[in-house]
């Protein structure tokens, strides 16, 4: 499966123009030059509140990925997870934990965006993402997760959302393929434990 994961993006980055990845490189210097400040901010965060910093190798997006992104539609002032964070938390302090971190960031200049929770049964992915804005106008991705559904995300739905993503789903043969894929993830979320009193984390949208 990831060596076909691999073939489809393969095919699908020939197909990049060349002024899509300058805009990625474009995004990707500027997201650099907030980038420290940001994860110290955030590291400071998190281990004021318990809490883990995961994936932080992670946090800028590669390029080709970007590039990858802009060529499927969206725009450069669109794109929130350019440079992303996930900070981990056991289930019965998460939501208290999660909540204090964004009102934390509010209180130090950071703008809210957006709140996505989708810790409830039945979910293909289980966390909490959020969208914010740094005091000099970059979007950030900052995700919540218990170490349950980090473990789910990174090492069995991630390959999955992957795969389901480059579907075109346009034949009923592909719609067969992306529910069966859907369910597969739906599956894998299923003994994720739901943290306590995740229901105080409310959906939000700046207008």
């Amino acid at each position: 499966a990831n060596a076909q994961l691999e073939e489809m993006l393969r095919q699908q980055q020939t197909v990049l123009t060349g002024q899509q990845w300058k805009v990625a490189e474009r995004i990707i210097k500027e997201i650099k030059s907030i980038e420290k400040v940001t994860t110290s901010k955030l590291m400071g965060m998190a281990d004021d509140t318990g809490g883990t910093l995961a994936g932080l190798e992670f946090r800028v997006k590669k390029i080709d990925s970007l590039a990858r992104k802009i060529a499927g539609g969206a725009g450069p002032e669109d794109i929130n997870d350019a440079l992303r964070y996930t900070i981990v938390y056991e289930p019965e302090s998460f939501a208290k934990n999660a909540v204090d971190v964004m009102a934390k960031l509010e209180r130090s200049g950071f703008e809210k965006i957006a709140v996505k929770n989708t810790f409830r049964p039945g979910s293909p992915y289980m966390g909490v993402n959020t969208t914010f804005k740094t005091p000099q106008g970059k979007l950030f991705e900052l995700q919540f997760h218990t170490p349950s559904s980090f473990n789910v995300k990174q090492s069995l739905n991630h390959v999955l959302y992957e795969e389901a993503r480059l579907i075109n789903n346009t034949t009923a043969k592909a719609a067969k393929k992306l529910a069966g894929l859907e369910a597969k993830m739906v599956e894998n979320s299923s003994g994720i434990r739901i943290p306590r009193s995740v229901d105080m984390i409310k959906a939000f949208a700046a207008e």
